[in-house]
């Protein structure tokens, strides 16, 4: 956060949320700067305390969506179709699909995939001479 010195009028850097007693001088005339108190720097003074809420929130909504997918009731099913040959590299095939939704995922998510091979057989119009 930029603090302006009232004193002398030079502009400080100071940490955001600002330490418990508030107090920094100014770095040219060594006068004390008026730090403004916000909401959210009351609300989370004590960083340590604001980490454990964060963790517990993450921890509970992780939770959610694990009993989610357990029930059956994560993911979705997309079909997908025209598969063309990309690449190979170290054993690794990549292929590329048109779908039949759009999708977003992020980067890296892994996916479950089921093949199922659909074989048309198309009747010979070539005649023995």
């Amino acid at each position: 956060m930029i603090v302006e010195c009232s004193n002398c009028g030079t502009k400080n850097r100071t940490p955001d949320p600002p330490r418990e007693d508030g107090k920094y001088k100014c770095g040219s005339c060594k006068a004390l700067l008026d730090i403004p108190q916000t909401s959210s720097t009351s609300k989370h003074s004590d960083p340590i305390l604001f980490s454990r809420e964060l963790i517990t929130y993450f921890i509970k909504a992780l939770s959610e969506e694990i009993e989610a997918i357990k029930a059956g009731k994560g993911g979705s099913v997309v079909r997908v179709f025209d598969g063309q040959f990309i690449r190979e590299s170290s054993g690794i095939f990549v292929y590329s699909f048109m779908l039949e939704n759009f999708i977003a995922t992020i980067d890296d998510a892994p996916v479950r995939y089921k093949s199922v091979v659909h074989v048309t057989k198309v009747k010979s119009s070539r005649r023995k001479v």
